[in-house]
């Protein structure tokens, strides 16, 4: 059987719900003291992306079972998620650790609409109501043996694109104002371009893809 290298994800545009990806991140609820990247992004349900991570799934299914867990949710799931949308997850550990056991700060690319990488503004992160794009890997995940064998997936992240209405957050937990007209598809205000070359939830019932 060919190695199972897990999905790209280049997800379609939609609207960040939350998105913590630049200083210390969030703190894992089940591993106290370790940290996380997380970024929450709202689309539409019938989207290219929702199609491919369900062709994956399908794809990669173990014995006819159904996955304890997939990287999205809709309204089924979560009341709260609008009728026809869904929200895509995405996480990865704020540290890594190399082949000689040095533990290493994770950076997740951001980037602009034309593809560039940028820093944001000191102090600043991604707010809510931003619009844009996750990048990531898709992988399967294996708990158990035989009988009690439990599968699921995640997208873990490695960059976002803003594409558009950037809504700064401001790291005192209040968020700013957005800036006047928004983000408009271009360079944020005060944020630096770097150059290319640099490098950088619970289970819920899947909607029917087999019609």
């Amino acid at each position: 059987m060919a190695k199972d290298n897990g999905l790209r994800i280049e997800s379609t545009k939609g609207t960040f719900k939350f998105c913590a990806v630049v200083g210390e991140g969030v703190e894992n609820d089940n591993n106290p003291g370790n940290y996380e990247y997380l970024a929450t992004l709202e689309v539409d349900l019938d989207s290219p992306i929702i199609n491919e991570i369900d062709k994956y799934i399908d794809e990669t299914e173990i014995n006819g079972k159904e996955p304890s867990k997939v990287p999205y949710q809709t309204t089924e799931d979560y009341e709260k998620i609008p009728e026809g949308k869904a929200w895509l997850y995405s996480k990865t550990s704020t540290k890594w650790e190399d082949r000689d056991g040095n533990i290493n700060d994770r950076n997740i690319n951001i980037y602009n609409t034309r593809g560039k990488k940028i820093q944001l503004p000191e102090g600043t992160g991604i707010g809510s109501g931003t619009e844009g794009k996750i990048l990531g890997n898709m992988k399967q995940w294996t708990r158990g043996k035989a009988a009690k064998l439990e599968y699921g997936y995640t997208i873990w992240l490695t960059g976002v694109q803003i594409t558009n209405n950037f809504v700064p957050y401001e790291f005192d937990n209040a968020p700013a104002a957005e800036e006047d007209g928004g983000f408009e598809g271009f360079d944020i205000p005060g944020s630096t371009e770097v150059d290319e070359e640099e490098e950088t939830p619970t289970r819920r019932s899947r909607r029917s893809r087999r019609g």
